[in-house]
């Protein structure tokens, strides 16, 4: 049909949203293409340049739209949300507040300002945002798994344990949230617990490095020590710049008593 209304908005939009997510420069080029006709459904074209690390003409982007159509709340809430991902807290702070003013029947808006106050080290403050924002929706994990941070930090372990399990139970393939889960449960003595979290990981991330090495880390202290240095060293190897996964494994050979080599890895 596209190829038969080349200009047709709504053509090239909705193929643009078809293949947003599994080929981002053609639907790059069709939201462009839609956005030229009619420049208030640029929000799409904001997202795609996101999601292809182009997070500054995206916030330009998603300005425009709050300057087109300054009541929609989910552009500032986008806007925001890009604003954030380049370090510029208090002005995506002010864009949250104003989608919260809007809609404050939106969980987005809190969501960001829960995950703002977590990035100022103020979980207290982020707890009633966040909370607020799982009362607002009931299917996505990600205010949840924001939640299990903010408990986290306060060592609140069950708390914590809690939310990780709920956003677990919206989407088993949270990878944030069942890394931290096991976190958790490591902070609560629970190894083997943990152990088995970190294997789920694996079953469908085997890149997952960091979440090998705190596995690796884990079976040594379990008894299994053979088992963890070879999954240690095989995030190290995969991973070699990366200092956690150093000190771990260089912990690791000095409990086994292998101590030249540990010294190699921690320095």
């Amino acid at each position: 049909a596209q190829h038969r209304h080349p200009g047709d908005v709504w053509l090239n939009y909705d193929l643009a949203v078809l293949l947003e997510r599994t080929s981002p420069l053609e639907a790059l080029r069709f939201y462009t293409a839609a956005r030229a006709a009619r420049p208030e459904v640029g929000h799409g074209l904001a997202h795609v340049l996101s999601r292809l690390g182009r997070v500054a003409e995206a916030a330009e982007m998603l300005r425009e739209m709050t300057r087109l159509r300054p009541s929609v709340a989910s552009h500032r809430i986008c806007l925001g949300s890009a604003l954030a991902r380049l370090g510029r807290h208090d002005e995506a702070r002010a864009e949250y507040e104003e989608a919260r003013r809007l809609a404050p029947e939106m969980d987005q808006s809190h969501l960001g300002l829960g995950r703002l106050a977590l990035a100022r080290n103020a979980p207290r403050e982020a707890i009633p945002l966040l909370e607020r924002a799982v009362a607002l929706t009931s299917d996505d994990p990600s205010p949840w798994n924001a939640l299990g941070h903010a408990w986290q930090d306060l060592k609140q372990w069950r708390k914590a344990e809690e939310s990780y399990r709920k956003a677990l139970s919206l989407s088993s393939r949270e990878i944030d949230s069942r890394f931290q889960l096991a976190r958790v449960l490591e902070s609560q003595g629970l190894r083997s617990a943990a152990i088995a979290e970190y294997r789920a990981i694996l079953a469908f991330a085997p890149d997952a490095h960091e979440a090998r090495a705190n596995m690796g880390s884990a079976l040594t202290e379990t008894g299994r020590p053979a088992e963890g240095l070879l999954h240690l060293k095989k995030a190290a190897e995969a991973k070699p710049g990366d200092a956690t996964i150093r000190k771990l494994y260089g912990q690791a050979l000095a409990r086994q008593g292998q101590r030249d080599e540990a010294i190699t890895e921690l320095r």
